[in-house]
């Protein structure tokens, strides 16, 4: 039997040869670019290896750690897992701290809004009673609006707003609450915060992504009689009303029978586009596609001297343009910070160079005893993630199509989850399906 084909190397395509070499199906990766890894892997430049974006995973991401625990990950080595802590700067001093205790979820959320400083009661009263409400409801809403509109409906203040759900929003969204899905953000709530106190734990990298899932990934896939192949374009898919047949390159021609396309959204299109004469059925998935709309991220990684510190992992600011700073020296970097804005905003019409002033200007105030960084690397993902805008899942696409023996994965797909990681792992599992039971199915004659 010809291997199943999965076109696309992000942490989606990876998921999915993971998924199906685990159950004993040999498959062939083909990735266009040097390495894999896609929005998630290490990248190099001026010898300094980094991230191509600051990523911060949680306990809830359930299919994440299952995946690294079949690719033989060292867990305890590679990530560093404590409770979840925000705290918050803003005019030089910290304005607010909220640290889960570990206690049974939710009551974990409620002691940790309670027991939070720099808090009004009336705050604290209104993130509780809006908690309370959410939960009753099982976290669901019969119609999408923006989390903007469902927090004013609860009766949450600006200054609420700003206090959590706005921070905790473009965190787990990369979207304005004006903009973001309630229904997404919801499911986010839930999954995060009601279920195990575990679940809301922050898991720090303690080296870069691509030596936490990639290379293992990879490895497994290898060790396994898989394939992967980097450095190589799909130019087409050739499919016809009798099944698939191959995928074409700029090498060679690939017999399959089943193809994951594991592209973003727009790639795939293009991919599938040109079936659409001969296939019809495949001419609403293509319009989906070219629908989403993307939100950016940009990160700016600042080397300080190595006796720099923060006093946490990461630490949030108030009313400046940088949202979040990451501490690399708490896991094993000295001196090294990332920088992160999230989502579109007044920074999107900057110029690199006014970004790294303000940013770095707005650090030092609040952090004086850094000093100038020595170094400063910026990346600027201007498609980032999708939009997780008021019903975008309208247009997510199911994981298998309407031709046999042809799946999607990507973060994009109806997961229900917005633009995450675990997101695409969880597309990526979900796409394989259709070949295991193909697979089990020839297996039995």
């Amino acid at each position: 039997m010809t291997k199943p084909v999965i076109i696309g190397g992000g942490w989606a395509g990876l998921a999915a040869a993971i998924e199906l070499t685990h159950q004993g199906i040999p498959v062939t990766l083909i990735e266009s670019a040097k390495s894999c890894g896609g929005r998630a892997r290490r990248v190099s430049y001026r010898d300094t290896q980094f991230d191509n974006g600051q990523h911060l995973l949680i306990g809830a991401y359930h299919q994440t750690l299952r995946l690294l625990a079949i690719c033989g990950v060292n867990l305890e080595q590679q990530i560093q897992r404590s409770p979840l802590h925000f705290t918050f700067y803003g005019d030089g001093r910290e304005q607010r701290s909220i640290r889960l205790p570990r206690l049974p979820a939710p009551l974990h959320m409620a002691a940790g809004i309670v027991l939070a400083r720099g808090m009004s009661w009336s705050t604290k009263m209104q993130l509780i009673s809006a908690s309370l409400k959410f939960l009753i409801t099982g976290f669901r809403i019969k119609d999408d609006c923006s989390v903007e509109q469902l927090l004013q409906r609860e009766g949450q203040q600006s200054s609420t707003i700003k206090a959590l759900w706005e921070p905790l929003c473009i965190a787990t969204l990369n979207t304005p609450t004006h903009l973001a899905s309630a229904k997404i953000f919801l499911r986010v709530l839930r999954d995060a915060f009601t279920k195990s106190y575990k679940d809301s734990d922050t898991l720090l990298c303690r080296n870069d992504l691509s030596s936490l899932f990639v290379d293992p990934a990879i490895k497994f896939i290898r060790d396994h009689g898989g394939e992967v192949l980097n450095s190589t374009r799909v130019n087409a898919i050739e499919i016809d009303p009798g099944g698939i047949h191959r995928v074409v390159t700029d090498n060679t021609m690939i017999d399959a029978t089943n193809i994951i396309l594991a592209t973003p959204p727009s790639q795939a299109a293009l991919l599938l586009d040109p079936l659409t004469e001969q296939l019809p059925q495949l001419s609403k998935l293509v319009e989906s596609l070219r629908q989403f709309g993307y939100q950016p991220i940009i990160t700016l990684y600042l080397q300080y001297g190595e006796t720099c510190r923060l006093p946490h992992p990461f630490v949030g600011f108030d009313g400046t343009l940088v949202q979040w700073l990451f501490d690399h020296s708490h896991f094993g970097r000295p001196g090294m910070m990332a920088a992160v804005i999230s989502a579109e905003g007044e920074h999107s019409d900057r110029s690199r160079e006014q970004i790294i002033q303000t940013v770095t200007g707005e650090i030092s105030e609040h952090f004086a005893d850094l000093g100038e960084p020595k170094q400063c690397w910026l990346i600027h993902e201007k498609r980032a993630t999708f939009a997780s805008t008021v019903d975008v899942d309208q247009i997510r696409p199911a994981n298998l199509t309407p031709i046999p023996g042809l799946s999607l994965a990507g973060d994009y797909t109806a997961t229900g989850y917005p633009a995450t990681l675990e997101g695409a792992l969880m597309s990526g599992i979900a796409s394989t399906h259709e070949i295991i039971d193909y697979w089990n199915n020839c297996s039995e004659y």
